[in-house]
């Protein structure tokens, strides 16, 4: 039966009308939720469609689990051995929020009108979208190093080497290995795609060392400037130990040239936890334990070889009483965050600092530039002497008629230290003062039970 003109044009928008029906229910225009992804957007397979960020995250934890259980088989650089791995401690899961953004964009973007065109292709074909997966980069790195420690090789920096007559000799870098880490990942993320399993074949590369034999003959370090000797009581166990710590700290010290060397900078806090114990300190005129004591020692010996090697001092101070292992007006105490003993290369090379620690003995060497025939020598004037005074305590339980003498007197001082240049044909080239130096006098202690008067001056001699 031949349907009439009319009816067939009724069935057309009958069809239309339900068309746009099914489409303005899906999309309608007013009221919908800005915040899930349009329905017709899939990824393999699982319908994405009216669900929000959290959703869409538990819907590919399943998905996620399943790639996180796949095999990665690195072959090791020795062609033999290989390592099996999973993804997931490789790193390499579902990227879920890529796959989010890329899914709530659908029929998001351009014009009103293309917007309502990509819509219309979502709820007549729907879009399928990748299982995007991504690297975790850190990760994967942490697993390639670990598997090829074994071939690791740490570079050699080219050195110094002070020999026992003071040759200044240059010892070669040498070059290391280690994974070539980069050129692994790149391959891995070029595999990952869709792979149920993977297959990584590790090389090595070649690590360059920092400083090189041509580096340091650029130095210009070519001979001994200077050096200066303390003892010290060997005996001290705890007070050594401190004067080796802060001694191998400047051990091969390397200064550029124009640089302001402070010590407090390079041997660092003297604290218990870096390995400092108690030794006697000066505090009030007095010695008393306290950690890191001896370092002043260091610092004091290091002063002497920085004035013998004619360089520039920035930042002085002398003790407060004068001390037994150098000459007073020739000492550099410090304390940290408060005193520094601080100096400037003002030579055009670099200077090296050489500490040795023996038997009895602290020896710093100065090493640079050298110059043949060139002779530093310090002077010490003493410009004042200052005697100290006798203070009376009066204790009953002193014997009568006697005294204890509770600190011995020790004469204060003024102190000029000049220092004289001398050239190779042994010209006075330079004369100055360096310092001078004010130690005032420790006064004497003595208690007794008698009046002071009593005592005759034997007595207390």
């Amino acid at each position: 039966m031949l349907l009439s003109k009319g009816v067939v044009v009724m069935i057309r928008r009958l069809l239309v009308l339900s068309i746009l029906f099914g489409f303005f229910t899906t999309y309608p225009v007013w009221g919908i939720n800005e915040q899930v992804i349009y329905p017709g957007v899939s990824v393999k397979e699982i319908p994405l469609g009216d669900k929000g960020s959290e959703e869409v995250y538990q819907l590919l934890a399943e998905e996620n689990r399943k790639i996180g259980d796949n095999k990665l088989f690195l072959h090791l650089p020795d062609g033999v051995t290989v390592t099996e791995v999973t993804f997931q401690a490789m790193g390499i899961e579902v990227d879920r929020n890529r796959i989010w953004q890329e899914a709530y964009a659908q029929g998001r973007s351009g014009s009103w009108l293309e917007k309502l065109k990509a819509k219309w292709q979502l709820w007549r074909k729907g879009v399928e979208l990748p299982l995007y997966v991504k690297l975790n980069k850190e990760i994967a790195a942490q697993v390639l190093e670990e598997a090829g420690q074994a071939w690791y090789v740490a570079p050699q920096d080219a050195r110094f080497k002070i020999t026992a007559r003071d040759e200044v000799l240059l010892v070669s870098e040498e070059e290391g290995q280690k994974i070539a880490t980069e050129l692994a990942l790149l391959s891995l993320e070029e595999q990952i795609w869709g792979a149920e399993s993977i297959s990584l074949s590790l090389s090595l590369e070649i690590i360059k060392p920092a400083k090189t034999r041509q580096d340091l003959e650029e130095y210009g370090v070519s001979g001994l400037l200077s050096k200066f000797s303390t003892s010290f009581n060997a005996a001290k166990v705890k007070r050594v130990k401190n004067i080796r710590l802060a001694s191998e700290k400047l051990d091969y010290f390397l200064l550029l040239p124009g640089e302001v060397f402070s010590f407090n900078e390079a041997v660092g806090p003297r604290t218990k936890e870096r390995g400092y114990d108690e030794a006697d300190i000066i505090q009030n005129y007095s010695f008393v334990p306290g950690v890191g004591g001896g370092i002043c020692q260091v610092s004091s010996t290091l002063y002497n070889a920085i004035l013998l090697a004619d360089l520039e001092i920035v930042e002085r101070v002398p003790h407060s009483m004068v001390i037994s292992y150098v000459k007073p007006g020739l000492d550099a105490t410090i304390v940290y965050g408060s005193r520094d003993f601080r100096f400037k290369n003002n030579t055009d090379k670099y200077l090296l600092i050489k500490m040795t620690v023996t038997s009895g003995m602290i020896t710093c060497k100065i090493f640079g530039k050298a110059e043949k025939g060139k002779k530093v020598v310090l002077k010490t004037f003493l410009e004042r002497q200052i005697k100290p005074a006798t203070i009376y305590k009066k204790d009953p339980l002193v014997p009568q008629g006697g005294y204890i003498l509770e600190r011995k007197g020790v004469q204060g001082c003024v102190i000029r230290v000049e220092r004289h240049v001398y050239a190779g044909d042994g010209k006075l080239t330079k004369k100055e003062v360096i310092s001078k130096d004010f130690y005032p006098p420790v006064d004497r202690v003595i208690r007794s039970s008698s009046d002071p008067q009593s005592l005759s001056l034997s007595e207390v001699l």
